[in-house]
């Protein structure tokens, strides 16, 4: 298993969890902590680290919504003295699924390190701008099939 926490401002975290849920079905190991408007750092905190501490001796993978802000920024300093926790930033569908994907199949981890570089790459390569073009296809060419 992979414990897999999801937490960012506002609805960031159960939006992303939702996302999830609806992608793969349920997944054991996933807690989304939404980091609200008038929330002391205390609470949110004592959250974080619950959190952490209910994957202690698991892998874990915190996934934030903005690399700096609070959610990463407390997350990271909570994530200093538990070598199984990496916080990542950014997150996005894709890192949630890969990882979900992963601790449904029970992969095994060796290095943490390498697994949070493997789900940064992969919200990497699911990240793509796409442009109108009129000189792309024509509507024939559409009609004719593949």
């Amino acid at each position: 298993m992979i414990g897999i926490i999801i937490t960012g401002h506002g609805g960031f975290a159960s939006g992303l969890e939702e996302n999830l849920k609806m992608l793969v079905g349920n997944v054991d190991g996933v807690v989304a902590i939404p980091f609200e408007k008038e929330m002391s750092f205390e609470l949110y905190d004592e959250k974080i680290s619950s959190a952490m501490d209910r994957f202690a001796g698991v892998p874990t993978l915190v996934f934030t919504d903005i690399t700096g802000g609070t959610p990463f920024n407390r997350a990271a300093m909570l994530s200093l003295k538990r070598e199984n926790v990496r916080v990542l930033g950014g997150a996005n569908a894709a890192m949630l699924v890969d990882t979900a994907m992963r601790s449904m199949m029970d992969e095994e981890i060796a290095d943490m390190t390498e697994l949070a570089e493997d789900i940064l790459a992969s919200g990497r390569e699911n990240m793509s701008c796409y442009k109108l073009s009129t000189n792309c296809v024509e509507v024939a060419d559409m009609e004719a099939g593949i």
